[in-house]
């Protein structure tokens, strides 16, 4: 028995058919990958637990004390006229 040749145009449909099947793999891989980046990306979810963004209590008291030290604050003082009114 032997092989029959394989027409041009069924090897030309052939080709095509692979062709055809390598592009929607890749747009599946491509469309698979993006959306796990997206996922791993997203700002908007927390990956996480949430940390405080106050700044240690040392670091606060300290920053106090050099500027009371310096007169930066400081209690507020009231102009002698402004007084309140007699009840």
């Amino acid at each position: 028995m032997a092989q029959t040749p394989i027409s041009r145009v069924g090897a030309a449909r052939r080709r095509a058919s692979y062709a055809k099947l390598a592009f929607v793999g890749g747009g599946v891989l491509a469309f698979a990958a993006s959306a796990a980046l997206a996922r791993v990306a997203y700002p908007g979810h927390s990956k996480r637990h949430v940390r405080s963004l106050s700044p240690p209590q040392r670091f606060v008291r300290t920053v106090r004390e050099n500027q009371l030290e310096a007169g930066v604050l400081a209690p507020a003082q009231a102009a002698p006229e402004a007084t309140s009114a007699p009840t």
